[in-house]
């Protein structure tokens, strides 16, 4: 099956989208994804958006990816920035169970130690992390094509 989508800004929460769109897709970002700030979504947000994807003819939630802020770097050497990853990849996806989004997709990272193992074990950590705390959300990671990068 054939799917056409866009990549949504992070409005579509606050007012919803088209429900007469041609959307079979769709792909956001919860807030900018260039800052460590977790989403805080409200209730009556998240009820925008259910509602609007219910009676949307062409969406379910499995259709939906919501993509990770592009910091999160779960195979960095610094504690301080694992520690950030965490606490954001963990909010972001409590969030997608939250609005009822089946997918949520994050880049691994970068690693420039000597042993690459080291950082595809903490991003393997990380993601066991979530699925622990998600409920119903698919993770998946993307491929990156820089140098240093874990896939």
């Amino acid at each position: 099956m054939e799917h056409y989508g866009l990549h949504l800004s992070k409005d579509s929460l606050k007012y919803g989208f088209q429900k007469e769109s041609p959307l079979s897709a769709l792909a956001f970002f919860l807030s900018s994804p260039q800052v460590w700030v977790p989403r805080k979504t409200s209730e009556k947000e998240c009820q925008i958006f259910r509602s609007t994807l219910q009676s949307h003819p062409l969406l379910s939630a499995d259709q939906i990816v919501v993509h990770g802020c592009y910091l999160l770097n779960p195979a960095s050497e610094r504690a301080d920035v694992r520690k950030k990853t965490d606490t954001l990849f963990v909010n972001e996806l409590q969030v997608c169970d939250a609005l009822g989004v089946g997918k949520y997709v994050f880049h691994p990272g970068t690693y420039s130690g000597k042993d690459v193992q080291v950082g595809l074990q903490t991003t393997v950590d990380l993601i066991q992390l979530g699925l622990r705390d998600s409920k119903n959300v698919q993770i998946l990671v993307e491929n990156m094509t820089k140098s240093h990068t874990l896939c």
